[in-house]
């Protein structure tokens, strides 16, 4: 959500020329456009509307494409051993236990 308001008040510079939108002030956002326009080129509105409807259908194209079996065993698996997905970025030794454990569990 925040990145959707950020697109907006990005976007609709007449509207959000005072005020905090997506937690940026009107300095930030002003910057934040001109880096675009650097790295994207003048037309970096539609560059980020081409992005976000490529995304969508890609979204789209996955819901309707089922998961073969062996990736569906992979996704069960690592959920019955590590629960839900953590906030946090796990540690290198957390991260290499979990594996450690995914493996056993696949070779099993």
């Amino acid at each position: 959500m925040v990145t959707d308001c950020l697109k907006w008040a990005l976007v609709n510079k007449d509207l959000t020329q005072v005020g905090i939108f997506a937690a940026t002030t009107p300095h930030q956002r002003k910057a934040l456009r001109k880096r675009l326009v650097d790295r994207l080129g003048p037309d970096w509105i539609d560059v980020l509307a081409d992005q976000d409807q490529a995304r969508r259908e890609r979204a789209a194209a996955a819901r309707h494409t089922p998961l073969t079996v062996n990736q569906a065993r992979i996704v069960r698996l690592d959920r019955e051993l590590n629960g839900p997905m953590p906030r946090q970025p796990l540690t290198p030794k957390d991260r290499q236990r979990n594996c450690d454990r995914l493996v056993h569990a696949l070779t099993a």
